[in-house]
């Protein structure tokens, strides 16, 4: 009699993921996209379900000779003052050999873990030396998955946390749940004057309107897995424009994005891909004048390869180790 699939949920994704290994197979996985290695056909969008406004995002992927996966996400803004999280996922992971769904992971924290495996292993070829002192600016899940992961990886030495809505109290919360948990320094700031403490910014919020980050050295390097388009941004399009380097997980997608945006001239951007910086096939620019290599930033949409690339492994662990729910 046929199984039905695994159901995984958060707190077994928590109990096995290997964050180590999950930054590597992202890692790997760029360049295994790139190369045919992975399969995307492309992400579906429906806003305003149901008159609400609350949206859905299927995210659909298959790794040639292993698992097909695709990602349910539905999110609200307007949940968070609602004392609900913004968003919610689920991924279902298909054995294309049997047509079966293997299993149904929940993905709310695996979608930021895997979104800071991306960020950590960008951040390790863009800093200068590490570990670093890094900040992060928002509180939220992506917080606690980017604290474990840079902890974990050793590209963090020490973490500054700052809240855009909720102020130092909120911050220091954070920093204080972050450290017990990573076994790492943290440490809380303003949102004004984190940028001043860092060698690098890592940008995860909802603002839909730039961030106030203060005065940028030449020597930061910002990663920002907000929004970054034409109609909302956290990140300040000029900070773009300044930059001396900057990577996008979907080049093609930014440049589509903005076109015609008065905002940002995209194609005057020192632009390269996430896939072509990890495979070392780019350079991070020469130092200038100053000696310094000049502002460098990371934009982060998300891919769907990421998700089968995290679920995937995390079934497997789930199986080596029986964890799960077998559904009926």
């Amino acid at each position: 009699m046929p199984v039905g699939p695994l159901w995984i949920s958060e707190a077994d994704v928590e109990a096995l993921l290997d964050p180590v290994a999950l930054i590597a197979a992202v890692a790997h996985g760029f360049g295994s996209a790139e190369s045919g290695g992975m399969c995307e056909p492309g992400s579906t969008r429906m806003d305003g379900l149901d008159g609400a406004d609350a949206y859905a995002t299927l995210y659909p992927a298959c790794a040639i000779g292993g698992m097909a996966s695709a990602k349910i996400l539905s999110g609200r803004p307007a949940n968070a003052a609602e004392g609900r999280p913004e968003i919610d996922a689920v991924t279902a992971l298909i054995d294309p050999a049997t047509g079966r769904i293997a299993a149904l992971v929940a993905a709310r924290a695996l979608t930021a873990y895997r979104t800071a495996a991306a960020t950590v292993a960008v951040l390790a070829k863009l800093l200068r030396q590490t570990p670093a002192r890094i900040g992060l600016v928002g509180t939220g899940t992506q917080a606690k998955a980017h604290g474990r992961l840079l902890a974990a990886s050793g590209v963090a030495a020490s973490l500054v946390i700052a809240s855009p809505r909720g102020g130092r109290t909120k911050a220091k919360e954070a920093a204080d749940g972050i450290a017990a948990a990573n076994g790492i320094a943290a440490a809380a700031s303003d949102v004004s004057s984190i940028a001043s403490q860092c060698q690098a910014l890592v940008l995860m919020t909802l603002a839909a309107r730039p961030l106030e980050l203060g005065p940028l050295d030449d020597d930061l390097v910002i990663a920002s897995v907000g929004p970054c388009y034409p109609q909302a941004q956290e990140l300040e399009p000029a900070i773009l424009s300044r930059a001396a380097l900057v990577v996008s997980d979907q080049p093609e997608r930014l440049r589509r994005q903005w076109a015609g945006s008065r905002l940002l001239d995209v194609a005057a951007l020192p632009l390269i891909s996430a896939a072509d910086l990890l495979a070392g096939k780019t350079q991070s620019p020469p130092p200038r004048s100053s000696g310094r290599p000049g502002l460098r930033v990371f934009l982060s949409d998300g891919r769907a390869f990421q998700d089968n690339v995290a679920a995937a492994m995390i079934y497997r662990a789930a199986l080596a180790a029986g964890r799960g729910m077998r559904l009926p």
